[in-house]
């Protein structure tokens, strides 16, 4: 009968025995003290009753919260004065009590996954505390790619007497809850505005947004359309600030516009304001029939430069002059040289820069001091003339042509009441006929086509 009872009092004793090796390499796992556990601890194979302990998780999840996706490191901290040898099961769940993020081993020696890979627990190399009684464990956490809301680390540390049996252990739980980080986003966009044709640097600064060591698709979007601008330049000055600098065309449509940086938008956020062209001055703004002459034309919110503008000008009822040369100066400066007909009507003209008008800025004048009709003295003709002009007068009259800067151009004595001038050799434009008979002098206006 003793040796019966030896027998039994040994197969009573071996599960004991068997559970304490199998926890001095780890938990088994569902025994962390979470909601997701059933809120149950060591004491399932342990004695005792648990109790709570607070600050004993500590990680670098910063204070504004865990970014979907990001690695972090979590430690567990134990402290129990006389204590030597340590064990725990550490697990994470959402608010709801499910298993959440992905753990990851650093120090395989001391610890190691469990509870189908969704908690951390220790090894028998990694129960040992120091003097003094402390020990921790460090792990790494994989946050979810999506945000699960609130995330609840819970640990049940088992700080044992040593003594080789389940009685006499220390049960203690505790826990550290952290926030999701708000969603990467953009905050703001300075300036917030700019002109069509302008250029322009625009500073966007993001929330819980990566953009160190990334190239940004940084992009406006007219509001409501398909329609973007690409920026010339990104540059990242952090994380969560980037620099675009854009060139806006002249013609780049007006109004509302989205800032895109890569998926995140801010919408309505940049305004592009219209410009409104306009022809300030023209100098000189006056020239005399037959006459070549060089304006120089200003302008505001104009974009010459690396064009030809069409430059003309015109009134109602009369032919349109246009420049025989056009030079721009600057977006905003051209000049325009304008053969002014000998025949054209006098009086004021609006100044035409492709479809920018400046009404009633340059008069053509009549030739001054020359009249405009035939007299009995000497007649002249045609008017206009091509390539000659007959003159009518007295034998041994003195035929003079003079430009209009009294230079003189030809000099003829008639010997016959009907002499032909040759006209080849001048341009064309308005002329002097001087004609010089008996001591008296007449002077027309002869036009040369």
């Amino acid at each position: 009968m003793k040796t019966i009872y030896k027998i039994m009092s040994v197969l009573v004793a071996l599960p004991v025995v068997l559970l304490f090796l199998a926890n001095g390499s780890g938990s088994a796992g569902g025994y962390s003290g979470s909601p997701g556990d059933n809120n149950q601890t060591c004491t399932a194979c342990h004695s005792g009753t648990p109790t709570v302990q607070t600050g004993w998780i500590s990680s670098n999840i910063p204070v504004s919260g865990y970014v979907p996706g990001s690695t972090y490191q979590l430690t567990l901290n134990a402290n129990q004065t006389g204590v030597s040898k340590f064990g725990f099961e550490f697990t994470s769940e959402n608010s709801s009590g499910q298993k959440t993020g992905t753990f990851t081993i650093t120090d395989a020696n001391r610890t190691k996954l469990t509870n189908q890979n969704k908690s951390v627990t220790h090894k028998s190399g990694g129960t040992a505390g120091a003097a003094g009684g402390t020990i921790s464990w460090t792990f790494n956490w994989t946050a979810p790619a999506t945000s699960a809301g609130q995330v609840r680390f819970y640990a049940a540390v088992n700080a044992t007497n040593s003594n080789g049996n389940t009685s006499g252990d220390q049960i203690i739980k505790t826990s550290l809850f952290v926030e999701a980080a708000a969603p990467a986003a953009l905050l703001a966009v300075s300036p917030q505005q700019a002109d069509q044709g302008s250029s322009a640097t625009l500073t966007i600064t993001g929330q819980n947004t990566s953009w160190n060591a990334t190239s940004p698709a940084v992009q406006l979007r007219k509001s409501g359309t398909t329609t973007t601008i690409a920026p010339a330049t990104v540059t990242v000055n952090n994380n969560t600030q980037l620099q675009a600098s854009f060139n806006f065309a002249p013609n780049a449509l007006p109004g509302l516009y989205d800032v895109l940086v890569n998926d995140l938008v801010l919408a309505e956020s940049f305004t592009i304001n219209q410009i409104v062209p306009a022809l300030l001055t023209v100098q000189p703004n006056v020239a005399n029939q037959g006459e070549n002459v060089v304006v120089e034309i200003t302008a505001e919110n104009t974009f010459w430069n690396g064009t030809t503008p069409t430059i003309s000008l015109s009134q109602s009822g009369s032919a349109t002059i246009n420049a025989t040369a056009v030079t721009v100066l600057s977006n905003t400066t051209a000049s325009a040289t304008f053969q002014i007909p000998a025949d054209a009507n006098t009086g004021l003209y609006n100044l035409g820069v492709n479809d920018l008008l400046m009404p009633n800025a340059f008069t053509i004048n009549l030739v001054s001091g020359i009249a405009n009709v035939s007299a009995s003295s000497f007649k002249f003709y045609p008017n206009p003339a091509t390539s000659f002009v007959t003159i009518e007068t007295k034998s041994g009259s003195i035929v003079r042509i003079f430009d209009l800067n009294e230079k003189k151009l030809i000099e003829k004595v008639c010997f016959d009441i009907y002499e032909n001038i040759d006209l080849s050799q001048i341009e064309k434009g308005v002329y002097i006929i001087h004609v010089q008979h008996d001591g008296k002098n007449e002077i027309r206006k002869l036009i040369k086509k």
